[in-house]
Protein backbone atom coordinates (compact mmCIF):
# COMPACT_ATOMS: atom_id res chain seq x y z
CA UNK A 1 0.00 0.00 0.00
CA UNK A 2 2.76 2.38 0.73
CA UNK A 3 4.38 1.51 -2.79
CA UNK A 4 1.53 2.76 -4.76
CA UNK A 5 0.38 5.83 -2.70
CA UNK A 6 4.66 6.79 -2.79
CA UNK A 7 5.01 6.70 0.63
CA UNK A 8 8.53 5.59 1.81
CA UNK A 9 8.91 1.62 1.93
CA UNK A 10 10.95 -2.04 2.01
CA UNK A 11 11.15 -3.19 -1.67
CA UNK A 12 11.49 -6.77 -1.85
CA UNK A 13 14.88 -6.84 -1.80
CA UNK A 14 15.16 -5.41 1.74
CA UNK A 15 15.65 -1.87 0.79
CA UNK A 16 14.63 1.17 1.60
CA UNK A 17 12.65 3.05 -1.06
CA UNK A 18 12.59 6.80 -0.35
CA UNK A 19 8.91 8.48 -0.60
CA UNK A 20 8.12 10.29 -4.07
CA UNK A 21 8.15 13.76 -4.60
CA UNK A 22 7.74 16.16 -7.42
CA UNK A 23 11.33 16.69 -8.73
CA UNK A 24 12.19 20.52 -9.93
CA UNK A 25 12.20 20.75 -13.89
CA UNK A 26 13.99 23.55 -15.24
CA UNK A 27 12.13 24.09 -18.65
CA UNK A 28 13.63 25.53 -21.57
CA UNK A 29 11.62 25.92 -24.76
CA UNK A 30 13.53 28.62 -26.60
CA UNK A 31 10.79 30.03 -29.01
CA UNK A 32 8.15 27.07 -28.29
CA UNK A 33 5.48 28.91 -26.73
CA UNK A 34 2.71 25.42 -26.64
CA UNK A 35 4.33 24.71 -23.23
CA UNK A 36 2.74 26.28 -20.62
CA UNK A 37 5.09 25.51 -17.98
CA UNK A 38 6.26 28.21 -16.48
CA UNK A 39 2.27 28.80 -15.63
CA UNK A 40 2.49 26.43 -12.73
CA UNK A 41 3.40 27.23 -9.46
CA UNK A 42 5.17 25.10 -7.08
CA UNK A 43 1.87 25.07 -4.98
CA UNK A 44 -0.41 23.58 -7.86
CA UNK A 45 2.19 21.33 -8.57
CA UNK A 46 2.32 19.40 -5.19
CA UNK A 47 -1.83 19.53 -5.50
CA UNK A 48 -1.47 17.42 -8.64
CA UNK A 49 1.31 15.33 -7.08
CA UNK A 50 -0.75 14.51 -3.93
CA UNK A 51 -3.71 14.01 -6.29
CA UNK A 52 -2.15 11.15 -8.53
CA UNK A 53 -0.18 9.61 -5.45
CA UNK A 54 -3.30 9.98 -3.12
CA UNK A 55 -5.70 7.29 -4.70
CA UNK A 56 -2.99 4.94 -4.11
CA UNK A 57 -4.93 2.55 -6.70
CA UNK A 58 -2.92 1.59 -10.04
CA UNK A 59 -6.34 1.99 -12.61
CA UNK A 60 -6.76 5.54 -10.98
CA UNK A 61 -2.85 6.35 -11.26
CA UNK A 62 -2.95 4.89 -15.01
CA UNK A 63 -6.46 6.20 -15.78
CA UNK A 64 -5.17 10.01 -14.63
CA UNK A 65 -1.95 8.92 -17.31
CA UNK A 66 -4.16 8.45 -20.01
CA UNK A 67 -6.72 11.60 -19.56
CA UNK A 68 -3.58 13.44 -19.59
CA UNK A 69 -1.85 12.18 -22.61
CA UNK A 70 -2.57 12.04 -26.09
CA UNK A 71 -0.72 9.71 -28.71
CA UNK A 72 -0.55 10.84 -32.36
CA UNK A 73 0.81 8.38 -34.76
CA UNK A 74 2.72 9.99 -37.36
CA UNK A 75 3.71 8.76 -40.87
CA UNK A 76 6.94 10.41 -41.80
CA UNK A 77 8.35 7.81 -45.65
CA UNK A 78 8.41 4.58 -43.76
CA UNK A 79 8.90 4.99 -40.79
CA UNK A 80 6.13 4.74 -38.26
CA UNK A 81 6.27 7.42 -35.39
CA UNK A 82 4.22 8.36 -32.20
CA UNK A 83 4.28 11.85 -30.78
CA UNK A 84 2.82 11.89 -27.33
CA UNK A 85 1.61 15.34 -25.96
CA UNK A 86 1.12 16.01 -21.87
CA UNK A 87 -1.06 17.85 -20.45
CA UNK A 88 -1.56 19.03 -16.82
CA UNK A 89 -4.86 20.11 -14.80
CA UNK A 90 -5.63 23.56 -13.94
CA UNK A 91 -8.91 25.49 -13.02
CA UNK A 92 -10.72 23.12 -14.77
CA UNK A 93 -9.48 23.11 -17.58
CA UNK A 94 -5.76 21.18 -18.97
CA UNK A 95 -2.47 23.63 -19.84
CA UNK A 96 0.12 21.27 -22.20
CA UNK A 97 3.37 21.03 -21.19
CA UNK A 98 6.78 19.24 -21.91
CA UNK A 99 7.20 15.73 -21.01
CA UNK A 100 10.06 16.16 -18.49
CA UNK A 101 7.92 18.40 -16.86
CA UNK A 102 5.06 16.27 -17.13
CA UNK A 103 7.62 13.50 -15.52
CA UNK A 104 9.00 15.52 -12.58
CA UNK A 105 5.52 16.69 -11.29
CA UNK A 106 4.70 12.91 -10.78
CA UNK A 107 7.50 11.38 -10.27
CA UNK A 108 7.21 8.84 -12.63
CA UNK A 109 9.12 7.75 -15.91
CA UNK A 110 8.36 7.58 -19.41
CA UNK A 111 8.55 3.89 -19.40
CA UNK A 112 5.39 3.93 -17.29
CA UNK A 113 3.44 6.01 -19.69
CA UNK A 114 4.44 4.25 -22.61
CA UNK A 115 3.43 1.12 -20.77
CA UNK A 116 -0.08 2.50 -20.15
CA UNK A 117 -0.75 4.29 -23.81
CA UNK A 118 0.10 0.01 -24.91
CA UNK A 119 -2.24 -1.23 -22.76
CA UNK A 120 -5.18 1.21 -23.36
CA UNK A 121 -7.99 -0.53 -24.78
CA UNK A 122 -11.03 1.51 -26.17
CA UNK A 123 -14.65 1.30 -25.49
CA UNK A 124 -16.53 3.59 -27.69
CA UNK A 125 -16.59 7.22 -26.23
CA UNK A 126 -14.05 7.26 -23.16
CA UNK A 127 -10.45 5.13 -23.06
CA UNK A 128 -9.60 3.02 -19.96
CA UNK A 129 -6.44 1.31 -18.72
CA UNK A 130 -6.37 -2.74 -18.64
CA UNK A 131 -7.10 -3.87 -15.60
CA UNK A 132 -4.34 -4.97 -13.38
CA UNK A 133 -4.51 -8.97 -13.40
CA UNK A 134 -1.78 -9.17 -10.57
CA UNK A 135 -2.74 -11.83 -8.10
CA UNK A 136 -6.06 -12.93 -10.12
CA UNK A 137 -4.64 -16.12 -12.14
CA UNK A 138 -5.10 -19.67 -10.79
CA UNK A 139 -1.61 -21.17 -10.36
CA UNK A 140 -1.37 -24.19 -13.15
CA UNK A 141 -0.51 -26.72 -10.51
CA UNK A 142 -3.45 -26.02 -8.27
CA UNK A 143 -4.74 -29.04 -6.82
CA UNK A 144 -8.57 -29.05 -7.34
CA UNK A 145 -11.05 -28.64 -4.31
CA UNK A 146 -12.75 -31.73 -5.20
CA UNK A 147 -9.52 -34.24 -5.08
CA UNK A 148 -8.14 -32.57 -1.66
CA UNK A 149 -11.99 -33.29 0.41
CA UNK A 150 -11.82 -36.83 -1.03
CA UNK A 151 -8.31 -36.67 0.66
CA UNK A 152 -9.77 -35.49 3.58
CA UNK A 153 -12.70 -37.76 3.97
CA UNK A 154 -10.35 -40.56 3.08
CA UNK A 155 -8.56 -39.95 6.63
CA UNK A 156 -11.74 -39.28 8.15
CA UNK A 157 -12.66 -42.63 7.26
CA UNK A 158 -10.34 -44.35 9.75
CA UNK A 159 -11.23 -45.61 13.29
CA UNK A 160 -10.43 -43.20 15.92
CA UNK A 161 -8.67 -44.35 19.38
CA UNK A 162 -7.90 -42.95 22.36
CA UNK A 163 -4.07 -41.89 22.83
CA UNK A 164 -2.11 -44.67 24.96
CA UNK A 165 -1.72 -42.31 27.70
CA UNK A 166 -5.49 -41.23 27.98
CA UNK A 167 -6.44 -45.20 28.31
CA UNK A 168 -4.58 -46.01 31.63
CA UNK A 169 -7.01 -43.65 33.82
CA UNK A 170 -10.44 -45.61 31.91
Amino acid sequence: MARTSGQRHVNTRGEIVQAKSVKECICQHGRQKIFKCTEFCEQEREQIFSEYWGSADHNRQRDFILSHTVLIPKVTGKRKENHIEYFLPVDGGRKRVCKMFFLNTLAITESLVLYTLKKKRSDGVSTFSSPDNRGRHVPHNKTPDNLLEGVRSHIRSFPTMDPHYVRAQT
